[in-house]
């Protein structure tokens, strides 16, 4: 009987401590705060491959080339190029780099069994600097601009189809002749880009962009014929603005 008296007592006094401590857990008061989201950073690093579609006013450059008897020149010129780009410590999702691109266009045709040929050709090597802006993980927006010391080349040739050794002396070549006229300018690039990191190593870019030529203040500001004499009256067409659209693939770290 003393036993079971105990095992009541103890059951008893366990349900008045639960009872007790239920009270005080009214007395505490719990505080919810918003979930604080961070907004994605950009910084990437990474060296890559540009194909770049450069959209040329080419009205004056036909022009020359219909006196020589070949075609239009190709208003879209293919531009190959490299840029190489890294994020800064000092200033957060800004973008900074490197770039080189090149290409030509190029017309021929045979006029009296005579080869002829006009080549225009494209250089442009410089500096970038971008801005990211990340909507979301893995892509980017980033507007920008670039500047770029480019050189345009004119080449234009006429040969017979095939000459001697011996041929070629002073004033006895005198259906064949070369032309180069080449001119440097200072290029002026704003641009956007969209960029997509398939993974956290290889991204892929678009980029839309205006190049603005001027002559280049560092510089020789003239047309040359022959690495030698000043060409006059160039027609103010003749240089390297104009809209440009540009597909790349780079390799690094992206970090966005």
């Amino acid at each position: 009987m003393f036993k079971i008296l105990n095992v009541v007592f103890v059951i008893l006094f366990s349900f008045s401590l639960l009872y007790s401590q239920d009270d005080k857990m009214k007395d505490f008061q719990f505080q919810t705060e918003d979930v604080q989201t961070e907004s994605t950073s950009y910084f990437a690093i990474g060296v890559g491959y540009t194909a770049t579609f450069h959209l040329i006013n080419m009205d004056d450059m036909n022009t020359l080339a219909n006196q020589f008897g070949v075609g239009n020149l190709k208003s879209n010129v293919y531009l190959n190029g490299i840029e190489i780009s890294t994020g800064t410590v000092l200033f957060k999702n800004v973008n900074i780099g490197f770039f080189n691109q090149s290409g030509n266009t190029s017309s021929s045709g045979i006029v009296n069994s005579l080869n002829r040929n006009i080549n225009y050709a494209f250089q442009n090597t410089g500096f970038l600097i971008d801005y990211g802006i990340v909507p979301f993980k893995s892509f980017a927006i980033l507007p920008g601009v670039q500047v770029g010391f480019a050189k345009s080349t004119i080449n234009v040739s006429q040969t017979d189809k095939d000459i001697n050794w011996n041929e070629i002396q002073p004033n006895q070549l005198a259906n064949n002749y070369y032309y180069k006229l080449e001119k440097s300018f200072l290029d002026i690039e704003p641009k956007v880009s969209i960029q997509y990191a398939v993974t956290n190593f290889i991204a892929f870019r678009l980029n839309a962009s205006y190049s603005i030529s001027m002559s280049n203040p560092f510089t020789n500001s003239n047309w040359t014929f022959n690495d030698n004499v000043k060409v006059n009256n160039v027609p103010s067409t003749v240089n390297q603005s104009g809209v440009k659209l540009q597909f790349g693939v780079f390799v690094g770290l992206m970090n966005f």
